[in-house]
């Protein structure tokens, strides 16, 4: 698999050309600004915290000219930790957890593409090559192309052992160690993001496996797994 593909234009299904340039979709962004609204409101009824959003911020490919069908819309909701009755760390780990259950609860889907939930800081500095404000309909930073630089063999050798893991886990039914994969993975791409952005090995090692279809069967391990444990057999 060839990654990432850099096109002529912005992903035809999510951006349109007006006098001022790339638009995010407007039936995209109001859908988008309903899920963060529906997260919100979940973080207070279920977790009793009461954010509000100082952003609602798209990075990644699909904000890119490197985008391809399978691209993610990375959905970051932008929130000041400050207003929390804990540390920024701790604030972040809960976060963390609260969006990878979500995310893994969910299967949004925006004209194909799937909707990854994140929580963020309004301190944070992220480190991507293009953001833009859901909130406010605009560019944060316009994209560029450039020519990235790649260590090939580090993505050809991770996703081979994540792979093998998966398939792995899968098949000896493990819901622990599968559950563990899972966040491991989300830990991976995130460590990436942080250090390098979209264009990260570990961002790119995580599309792949997406794409090729093995994030989708560790989900599926998960699943099968955990309901094949609480079924119980009808007596004979």
């Amino acid at each position: 698999m060839n990654y990432p593909l850099y096109r002529d234009n912005l992903c035809p299904k999510m951006w349109y050309m007006d006098e001022d340039g790339y638009k995010l979709d407007q039936e995209v962004r109001k859908m988008l600004l309903k899920v963060a609204t529906d997260f919100v409101k979940s973080l207070k009824q279920d977790h009793e915290l009461n954010i509000k959003i100082h952003d609602l911020v798209i990075i990644g490919s699909v904000a890119n000219y490197n985008w391809t069908d399978y691209s993610d819309i990375d959905l970051h909701i932008v929130v000041d930790f400050s207003d929390l009755e804990m540390t920024k760390d701790d604030a972040q780990t809960m976060f963390d957890a609260i969006k990878t259950g979500w995310n893994f609860k969910h299967d949004i889907k925006m004209k194909g593409h799937d909707v990854e939930l994140y929580v963020q800081d309004i301190d944070h500095e992220a480190v991507s090559t293009a953001e833009y404000s859901v909130l406010n309909d605009k560019w944060i930073k316009e994209p560029v192309k450039q020519k990235p630089n790649f260590n090939k063999k580090l993505i050809k050798r991770k996703y081979k052992e994540y792979k093998n893991q998966i398939n792995s886990l899968v098949k000896n039914k493990d819901e622990v160690k599968l559950k563990k994969l899972l966040e491991k993975l989300y830990k991976y791409r995130q460590a990436g993001l942080d250090k390098g952005g979209e264009l990260s090995e570990e961002n790119i090692v995580f599309k792949i496996l997406r794409a090729m279809g093995y994030l989708g069967k560790l989900k599926d391990g998960i699943n099968k797994t955990y309901d094949k444990k609480m079924s119980v057999k009808e007596q004979q």
